[in-house]
C-alpha cells in the first residue's frame, strides 16, 4: 500500500484516516515497503499489524537495483524497525529475487 510518494501520495491526515478506516472494517494485513515515500510510508502504517519489504538498494538506469545480501538485509531491517518505531515486524520479505546472492545466504 503506497500512501506516500511512488505513483501518488495523500496527506498524512488522509493516509492515517485510510488506515484507520481499513482496520476498523477488519483489515489485519497492511503491506508497505521501505522505498515508498521514500521511507515515509512505513511511518504511516507503523501502528498496525505490519508487513514490509526490503531489497531495493537504489534505482538504476534499467530499474531497481536489488540487494539480498545478509548485510543489506540486516541494515534494511534495522532501519525499517527504527522508522516504524517497533521492536519487530510481523512479516519481512524481499521485494524481488536477488539473482547475485545465493538463497542460502
Amino acid at each position: 500500500m503506497s500512501l506516500t510518494g511512488h505513483d501518488h501520495s495523500v496527506s498524512d491526515e488522509d493516509g492515517i484516516a485510510i488506515i484507520k478506516h481499513a482496520v476498523e472494517r477488519g483489515v489485519t494485513h497492511i503491506d508497505t515497503a521501505d522505498f515508498y515515500g521514500p521511507k515515509t510510508n512505513e511511518i504511516l502504517v507503523g501502528k498496525v499489524q505490519l508487513a514490509t519489504k526490503f531489497g531495493v538498494e537504489s534505482m538504476g538506469p534499467d530499474g531497481p537495483v536489488i540487494n539480498g545480501t545478509p548485510e543489506f538485509v540486516r541494515s534494511s531491517l534495522e532501519a525499517s524497525l527504527q522508522r516504524l518505531d517497533v521492536d519487530y515486524i510481523d512479516l519481512y520479505y524481499i521485494i524481488r529475487v536477488d539473482r547475485n546472492t545465493p538463497i542460502e545466504d
